[in-house]
Order: structure tokens, then sequence, then C-alpha cells
């Protein structure tokens, strides 16, 4: 072993401190007392010799349990095999070596470049990984991401500025984690689309009481697809995982999708984040859908999209929508938009929004049950023209809140029919017009309901906007 600094080493007598101070190694190692420090020691050559008085010591005489404290870059032929429950404490330098072994180790380090390491082996007690400390000059931010998920850390941090990746991060345990003002971004130097930019993958857990340790994707950060991946956050197999606080944009196809795959169970928590979709080509900007829900149980709240045609796509059973803003700066995007287009028949609106948007609610299914509570649809006037008609005359940006798909041919004999679809909608407050069909019979309710109202149905000729929701005239 050879050493262009100094390594230090404290040799600790308790083994049950080293195995308690996992959640607090800085604390732990400024409590030593100053008359420890002649334990302190140098490696040299392939030696570690004490400062002391100089007794040669062999780098696999290490004692289990040490503080290791590297200020100075370090360089070890072959493989470093860590001794039992050591710590490696890092306050400058970089270890270069074929491959690292630990066995229990802490690593106490800032997100700083640390280890040029072709392997990182062995067995880890990592709180926070940081893809920093792999990142050197000569590898990319998805070969440094990579080594910080072999340490199989609590999770993994993406502390600032921007990260570009060059394949999708999966996750089999740890959290990951996206400070404000921390980009992970799709690089531009693909030839292709990547299919996810991240996936919390849970196919190992097996048990019920496994997959119900799920960990999150979280932050105040940013996940940009920057036109090169197609999905911004996608599940496997999982149980409750929470994808929370982030910005997704720019992707191709998705910016979440609820499970990789729709046939394998699982469900989620996604909460307090915002969709964006700023796609220069106009085709593309129209095709991506900000959320897939494609799994039952999926609970969403506290959403905000902004520039999707399509916000949501409803294709799993008992999705729960809470405050969902859906909403609409490119006017071209007005056509057709939607902020829930419904595969499947069942799910719960509260608060939610359709605002410079076509519809609130479009559906499919001959069979839809819905509850609509509180729930509004409004056009912003700096966006669009209201008073813009089209070829007939009609208004061109008119409202309604649920279209009806499966009935677009009706006649005025199907009316009762429509009705009885109409009455498994429940709604709770509000205004609402409901389509019958398409450039057939429209029918707007006007009053505000109480939960043991029927719902009828009124045909009104015109529509307008007062005080920020649809009444008929």
């Amino acid at each position: 072993m050879r050493s262009a600094g100094i390594i230090k080493m404290l040799t600790f007598i308790s083994f049950f401190f080293f195995t308690n101070m996992v959640m607090d190694v800085s604390a732990s190692v400024k409590s030593l007392s100053k008359a420890e420090s002649h334990k302190y020691i140098t490696i040299e050559g392939n030696q570690i010799v004490r400062y002391g008085d100089r007794t040669p010591v062999k780098v696999s005489q290490i004692p289990s349990g040490s503080v290791i404290e590297i200020d100075a870059d370090i360089e070890v032929a072959g493989a470093w095999l860590l001794p039992d429950n050591c710590v490696i404490r890092f306050s400058g330098g970089v270890v270069t070596a074929n491959r690292i072994v630990g066995k229990n180790t802490v690593i106490d380090a800032p997100a700083a470049y640390m280890f040029k390491v072709g392997k990182m082996e062995g067995t880890w007690r990592v709180e926070r990984a940081f893809p920093e400390w792999f990142h050197g000059t000569d590898n990319s931010w998805s070969d440094a991401v990579d080594r910080a998920l072999t340490l199989n850390p609590v999770e993994i941090c993406f502390t600032h500025g921007i990260y570009d990746i060059t394949r999708p991060i999966v996750t089999t345990s740890p959290n990951v984690y996206i400070a404000h003002g921390a980009t992970l971004r799709a690089s531009q130097s693909l030839r292709q689309p990547i299919e996810y930019m991240i996936c919390g993958d849970f196919s190992g857990r097996h048990t019920v009481a496994e997959l119900a340790l799920m960990p999150k994707i979280y932050g105040g950060g940013c996940i940009d697809g920057n036109g090169m991946a197609k999905t911004g956050v996608t599940f496997y197999r999982s149980r409750q995982s929470a994808l929370e606080g982030l910005t997704i944009q720019n992707t191709t196809e998705y910016g979440f999708k609820a499970s990789r795959d729709e046939t394998v169970a699982g469900n989620c928590i996604v909460s307090n984040c915002v969709f964006q979709n700023w796609l220069k080509n106009p085709a593309a900007k129209k095709r991506v859908i900000a959320i897939l829900n494609n799994r039952t149980d999926c609970v969403y709240e506290d959403i905000e999209i902004v520039d999707y045609q399509i916000a949501v796509r409803h294709d799993g059973l008992n999705g729960k929508y809470t405050n969902v803003h859906a909403w609409l700066l490119d006017a071209t995007l007005w056509n057709s938009s939607v902020v829930f287009d419904c595969q499947q028949p069942d799910l719960t609106l509260l608060g939610c929004e359709a605002d410079t948007m076509c519809s609130l609610i479009r559906f499919d299914r001959p069979y839809f049950f819905a509850s609509i509570v509180n729930c509004r649809a409004y056009v912003n006037e700096s966006v669009v023209d209201l008073n813009a008609v089209d070829s007939k005359g009609n208004p061109r940006y008119a409202m309604p809140l649920v279209i009806d798909k499966t009935i677009a041919n009706a006649s005025k004999d199907r009316t009762q029919g429509a009705k009885g679809r109409l009455s498994q909608i429940m709604l709770y407050g509000g205004v609402f017009w409901y389509e019958l069909g398409r450039n057939t019979l429209k029918y707007r309710i006007v009053d505000e309901m109480s939960p043991h109202d029927q719902i009828e149905l009124r045909r009104y000729q015109r529509s307008q906007l007062r005080e920020g929701a649809l009444y008929g005239m």
C-alpha cells in the first residue's frame, strides 16, 4: 500500500460503541479525548506505522471497530479488505483501489469525490450515500449512482446541481432523495429515450410484511426527462410506496406510471408533486400524459399538472384523487383536453379542478361509478378568448364536466339510459355540465347538490361563465 498522504486511525475498546454509532458517527468521533491522539497512525509503503514508537503494524492487523480518518490521497494495490465494524471518515483525499470490501463498514463523509474504485463489495452500514463519492473526471453520473447503490444505503442523496444520467436508476431498497436545487436529468447524449428515470423495483420482496417496508422517492428537486426519457418515475410490485414533493417534467410518454407492469399487484401514494410539459415538438407534447394510474387503490393528493392534453389516465380501480389541479398555458392543447381520462369505471374526486381544459372527466366504459365532491371547471381568460366561436357559431371554449364517449351516437330515445348511467355519479356541491356524446344532446346540472338529491338533467342552449363556474341559461 502506497500513500501520498495520511490515514489516521483510532482503536476503540468497546465493540458495543461501534455497533451503536451508525446513526451519529460524527458526534461519537468528536467526543474523543485528546489523550487518545497518540493512537493515530500513518500508512507508509505496505505497513502501518504508529506515531509514537513507530512500531510497524500490517494492514491486515487493523483492529476491528476502528475509525480510519483519511485526509489525503491513498493508493491501495489490489483490494482493500476492511476489518469488522470500522468507520471510514473523510476530510480530504481520494482512495484508489481495484476494489474495496466492506464488513459492516460505516462511511462518514460529505458529498465529495472520495473513491476511485473498480468495485465496492461486502457489507456496509451507510445512512446516506452520495453519487459524488464516486464521480470523478473519468466516469459518468450513472456509473457513480450505481456504485452508491451497491452500498445499499438507507437513502441515496442528490444534493445540488444537475445530474445527467444515461440509464435508468433502479432502487430495490434505498430511498431516493432529490434536494431542492438538484435536478436529475436524462442526458442529451442518448441516442434514444430511456424507458424511465427512476424505478422502485421491489420484486425481491415476497411477503406482505416485506412489501410494507417500502421506501420513497422524495425531496424538493426536479426529475427532468429532457425529451430523452419515456417515463419519469415508476414502481414495480410496490405497496404504499411514496412519490413526494418533486417536480417531474419533459418526459415523452408519462410523468409518473403507477406500475411498470400493470399485471403485477401493487399500489402507491403520490403527493405534493408538480408535473410540467415544456416539450418543443407540438405533436410530441400532445402525446405525453402526466400520470398513468394503472394499478388499484392508488392515492393522489395535492397535485399540479401543467400543459398536458391528458392530465391523468385512470386505468386502475378505486383510485382516489384529492386537490388535483390541471391547467393549460398552451391553448393549442385545448381540443380533447381532459383532466381524468377514465379507462376504468371506479374513482373518487375531491376538490379537483379543470382550469382552461375541455373537460374534467371523460369515460369510455358503459358502467361508470364515481364520487365527485366539490370539483369545478373554469377558463382562464388570459389563455383563451372566451368570445371565440366555432364554425357553427357555438362557443369555442365551453367546458363540460363529464363526457360520456360510450354513447356518442345517442338519440333522444336513449335519454333514459343516459340518466341511469349518470345517476351512478354522486355530486356533492359545485356546478356541473354533463355532455351526452359528441355533437348530440348536451345537458348541464346547474344546481348545487346535497348528498341525498336525485340528479336532474336539464337541457340548455347556451352557457356563460359566471364567478368561475359554468352555469346554464
